[in-house]
């Protein structure tokens, strides 16, 4: 916690407001939080465990600017990460709804480390490899390598790939209802709501680091994160069916839902989704594309 409030007051953009909310830890933080509060003069709170999506709510509540930059405890920012933010806020003249950067992955003791194409810790030449969230997400989603399509709501039902630390439009956030308290991953399910309104603007350029370990999300059971990412995708369902007049966002949708086969949770996937012919078509498509790309 110290090394991320730190990265902030270290920020080469100094007008900035910094508020702390501590959600109910049990070990030394709140002294920590406390002490860096007092010499460095800045909002802190600490209140019994409510929650991410509650916590954030308060702490968009609370801030005064329009402009709400977020990072989590167990993450780092550049030095340079909110003047990056800054920079691209001017130049799209102040119409966005989230911008965002890469973060390069570090381990507890916060040494750079790697992963492999499974999403595995790997040593820098064994093998693929990858440093950045993004150049793993590139690998595996070819299409992201447009950057025209980073950032569109077709892009993020196929799968959320935004890493930590990004800068917020307030009044956009509030718009779409804020955090939803009943979301786990909380994080998917706003910047899909977002995203319907305007696209996320991504910055070509690592801003932050994501502290990759054990009790990480991405390390949570194949099937938890399957329920959750139902509970987040059947929410898009409706808006899909109204508004889906685009091929793509029903192939996107339909991408992620391939994800319940894939990880042989065929029990969830019939509990939660609709299965219509254009899902039928298009599982038949995936597998003769397969079955060619064998041959080439």
């Amino acid at each position: 916690i110290e090394e991320c409030i730190q990265s902030v007051l270290n920020q080469t953009y100094k007008n900035i407001e910094i508020i702390v909310i501590d959600d109910g830890s049990s070990d030394c933080s709140p002294d920590i939080i406390n002490t860096l509060s007092k010499k460095n003069n800045f909002y802190y709170e600490h209140q019994g465990n409510k929650g991410v999506s509650r916590t954030l709510n308060k702490a968009l509540q609370i801030s005064k600017s329009n402009l709400v930059v977020v990072i989590s405890s167990d993450d780092v920012f550049l030095e340079h990460a909110i003047e990056n933010f800054i920079d691209k806020y001017h130049e799209v003249s102040g119409k966005f709804s989230l911008i965002f950067g890469d973060s390069s992955l570090i381990d507890n003791n916060s040494k750079k480390i790697y992963i492999n194409d499974k999403r595995r810790e790997s040593k820098k030449d064994d093998g693929i490899v990858f440093e950045t969230f993004i150049d793993y997400f590139k690998y595996h989603r070819k299409e992201l390598l447009n950057l025209n399509y980073i950032g569109t709501y077709s892009s993020l039902l196929v799968g959320n790939y935004i890493p930590v630390g990004m800068m917020l439009n307030k009044s956009v956030v509030l718009q779409v209802g804020g955090w939803n308290n009943d979301m786990k991953l909380e994080d998917y399910d706003i910047w899909l709501k977002i995203s319907k309104i305007h696209s996320l603007t991504y910055i070509n350029k690592i801003v932050s680091k994501y502290r990759y370990h054990e009790s990480s999300a991405t390390q949570h059971s194949s099937e938890m994160l399957a329920i959750n990412l139902a509970d987040v995708l059947i929410n898009e369902i409706g808006f899909i069916e109204q508004y889906g007049s685009l091929k793509e966002w029903k192939s996107a949708y339909n991408e992620n839902l391939l994800r319940f086969i894939a990880n042989k949770n065929i029990r969830l996937f019939f509990k939660y989704y609709k299965i219509k012919s254009f899902f039928v078509v298009f599982v038949i498509k995936k597998v003769i594309q397969r079955i060619w790309k064998s041959f080439e």
